[in-house]
């Protein structure tokens, strides 16, 4: 699991395994995600506010929502 946080750069979330990639996304925008088993980690992103929206919604996320949301994988 890595997540990237840059300032003059885009962010980004990435969930490995076994050198597959399960999921990934840029947090600003969750709703663009790739991976083998992006669709698996919905439910919970979702509850982080994370979840598929388009750039008209208002976002649901708060800056603590991408740690909240690899708390809960490394939980699993």
């Amino acid at each position: 699991m890595s997540i990237n946080r840059h300032d003059y750069a885009s962010d980004g979330f990435v969930y490995a395994v076994d050198r597959d990639v399960m999921l990934s996304f840029e947090p600003l925008a969750p709703q663009y995600r790739k991976g083998v088993d992006s669709e698996r980690w919905e439910p919970a992103m979702e509850e982080v506010g994370l979840g598929r929206r388009t750039f008209d919604d208002p976002s649901q996320q708060t800056p603590g929502s991408v740690h909240t949301f690899a708390a809960i994988l490394a939980a699993v």
